[in-house]
């Protein structure tokens, strides 16, 4: 969730979008240790949040850039560049075996789905 409300901080629209987040759920996060595991409704709550706030196009643009970060980010960068190392594929193919590991973190909460929209690029 550091790296959704990083997003949201980053983004033209970050006014909006943190007038329409939970102060509550925003100090969760805040204080939150970089990789604590945090409840998945906060987590929900913020995601359709932003959904609401932006419009089809800029919410599109956020989650792809969401996305990208959390291949980034300190708790996957190794395995990302693991997978690559060890199966050979690129970043784009590793993007389409999230939707089998999202039931595992979200405890079938939520679902995602992964759709290639071009040779470097997915939604």
């Amino acid at each position: 969730m550091k790296l959704l409300f990083a997003c949201v901080d980053e983004d033209a629209a970050r006014e909006d979008l943190r007038a329409a987040l939970s102060a509550d759920d925003m100090r969760l996060v805040d204080e939150a240790p970089p990789v604590a595991w945090l409840p998945v409704g906060e987590n929900v709550r913020a995601t359709e949040t932003v959904w609401r706030v932006l419009g089809r196009g800029k919410r599109v643009e956020f989650f792809a850039r969401l996305g990208g970060h959390d291949f980034d980010s300190t708790l996957l960068k190794s395995v990302v560049a693991t997978a690559i190392r060890v199966f050979g594929v690129e970043r784009l193919r590793l993007l389409e075996w999230v939707p089998r590991g999202w039931t595992q973190l979200f405890r079938d909460e939520t679902q995602i789905a992964v759709k290639a929209v071009g040779p470097q690029h997915a939604l």
